[in-house]
Formats: structure tokens, C-alpha cells, sequence
């Protein structure tokens, strides 16, 4: 664990940096409409413009839906899975007799120290912020340059955390990647 908790505090900073990282390339996506839909059910603009883009336009997302809506549902996404992550840490390897015992009928119900501090996420975290790296990175590629792989932009994103954890990339992946 002695890697995982060097790089904690570094990691929790970095899941702010990367929330506002995907309100920055939505912004970029609003502005360059890279994709073949057009974002007025996003941004609230004509209907007329909805109705002509209705058949690109995925299912899950409503006529009236906002842009804020949208990002917050992200946003939380990260940040609900970060917090259920910081405050299952402790338990994680625990049974659940165990947990009850410990912690009482209701279980951990408050951050507890686990890993070097207070509320800190874990390795599951740090993945799940990797794994949306490489698919907004994959995401960017393939508006910027039109061709994109998101397994491999995905595959890289998982190197650059390996990095991280002060683990050593095999020498064909640094020849193929450039890392």
C-alpha cells in the first residue's frame, strides 16, 4: 500500500482538475459541435432546431434537459463513486459481522482513517478517474482529428496510472506509446 497512499493526495487534487476538465471539453464540444448532432436540446435553443437533429439525438436525453444537468450528473457520478469509495476504504475487507461489530447495527455511517488518512479513496477511484480520462481523451481525439480508439486511449490512460504507482511500463509499450 505504500505506493497507492504516496499518491492518494495527489490523486484526490487531480479528481477536481479532471470534473472541470469534462465542463471544459463540453464547452469546447458546444462550440465545435464535432459531433454529428447538434446540442440545442442541451443548450435550450430553438425547438425548430430539435426537431430537425431528432433522429441523432441519443435516447437518454430529454428535449428540456439543460447543459448544467447534464454536467451534474457527471460530476456527481465521480464524486458519489469517490465518496462511497473514501467511506467503504476501512471496510472493504471486512465481513460483515465483522463491520457490525466494529462499527455498531448501522455499519460505517462516517469517514473513518483508513490507508494514512481520513477519507481517503483507494485504488478503485483513481481507476475510475483513468477510465474517463482516456474516454474523454478519446472522445477529444475524434473530434480534433477525426479517428480515435477508445480501448487504446483508454489502455494509455492506464499507463500514465501505472506511472503513478511507481510501477515501470514494459519497453515495447514506451517504444508504441512514446510514454
Amino acid at each position: 500500500m505504500k505506493s497507492m497512499n504516496s499518491h492518494l493526495t495527489s490523486t484526490t487534487g487531480a479528481t477536481a482538475t479532471f470534473i472541470n476538465a469534462v465542463a471544459i471539453a463540453a464547452e469546447k464540444h458546444r462550440n465545435h459541435q464535432c459531433m454529428d448532432a447538434d446540442m440545442s436540446d442541451v443548450t435550450g435553443e430553438e425547438d425548430q432546431d430539435e426537431a430537425r437533429n431528432q433522429s441523432v439525438i441519443p435516447r437518454w436525453r430529454s428535449k428540456r434537459q439543460q447543459r448544467r444537468t447534464v454536467e451534474g450528473r457527471f460530476t456527481g457520478c465521480l464524486l458519489g463513486g469517490a465518496v462511497g469509495d473514501a467511506l467503504g476504504a476501512p471496510v472493504e475487507f471486512m465481513k460483515r459481522t465483522e463491520i457490525l461489530r466494529r462499527f455498531g447495527p448501522n455499519g460505517i455511517t462516517a469517514y473513518v482513517p483508513a490507508y494514512g488518512g481520513l477519507g481517503t479513496i483507494t485504488d478503485d477511484t483513481q481507476m475510475t478517474l483513468f477510465t474517463a480520462e482516456g474516454l474523454l481523451r478519446g472522445w477529444v481525439r475524434g473530434c480534433f482529428k477525426g479517428i480515435t480508439t477508445y480501448p487504446g486511449m483508454t489502455a494509455h490512460a492506464y499507463l500514465r496510472w501505472l506511472q503513478t504507482q511507481g510501477g515501470a511500463v514494459p519497453l515495447l509499450v514506451e517504444t508504441v506509446f512514446g510514454i
